[in-house]
């Protein structure tokens, strides 16, 4: 108020459009005519309802960089709570991983160098590529849209690939988290080769939302083979009558 802001937009992950939220119905307990406008920008892509957030392209990007050069430093040596945002603050799973691993490997009593590269900072400490600058600029063209047509409140993403408004309460309900069951995870367990830990679905899948479901259980359950047709005897021709019809 006292720098005479009309239009507030608020950029960052699940926290900050919750801290939006908060500032949304403050503003509306005041009576101030002020809009709040959320634009998501997270490496995470952990927000409901949208296909992807900006940043999430370049992060993968350049996770892919640490990967490589993981695999390229194995070939050279031959061995194979929460937080002000309310973001729960989690463990460090790589160094916990990384323990893990060289524990196994000295009770079985094999030699093995294991090393840990973590990417969060090389991610988050480069620029953003192509796709999320055209990506971001889109998000921000609608943001400010929507903003000049008096909608308060709102997130912009992409939401079957069509830009979308979208009520910030809708898409702060619960954060997106991977689905074991979907395409999109069995497509990476493909590429990555690592073993498929998930169980087959259970029989209740037909009660699971379709989002849940794998294309393949779907198909199975659709398309299943009919089962052997019970024999029937075979029609009798009556033969035709000699006499004439009269019309």
């Amino acid at each position: 108020m006292e720098w005479g802001i009309n239009m507030l937009f608020i950029i960052g992950g699940n926290g900050s459009h919750a801290g939006a939220d908060a500032i949304d119905q403050i503003c509306r307990n005041r009576k101030l005519l002020i809009v709040i406008v959320g634009i998501p920008k997270t490496i995470d892509n952990d927000i409901l309802l949208i296909d992807k957030t900006f940043g999430f392209d370049t992060a993968i990007e350049e996770a892919q960089r640490a990967i490589n050069a993981a695999y390229v430093e194995s070939l050279l040596e031959g061995t194979g709570g929460f937080d002000a945002s309310g973001n729960p603050i989690l463990g460090d799973f790589g160094k916990w991983f990384y323990t893990q691993v060289k524990s196994h490997f000295k009770e079985i009593d094999l030699q093995a160098d294991v090393k840990y590269i973590d990417p969060t900072y090389m991610i988050r400490a480069r620029p953003c590529n192509s796709s999320d600058h055209i990506y971001c600029s889109v998000l921000g063209q609608n943001a400010v849209h929507g903003a000049f047509a008096g909608y308060t409140n709102f997130t912009v993403g992409l939401v079957n690939n069509h830009y979308c408004l979208l009520p910030i309460p809708e898409a702060i309900k619960q954060t997106q988290s991977v689905d074991p069951n979907s395409n999109m995870w069995h497509r990476c367990v493909m590429s990555t080769g690592q073993p498929d830990f998930v169980s087959s679905p259970p029989e209740t899948i037909r009660s699971y939302p379709l989002s849940q479901r794998r294309a393949s259980s779907l198909l199975q359950m659709q398309y299943q083979l009919p089962s052997s047709p019970t024999p029937t005897k075979p029609a009798t021709t009556k033969a035709p009558s000699t006499e004439r019809s009269s019309f």
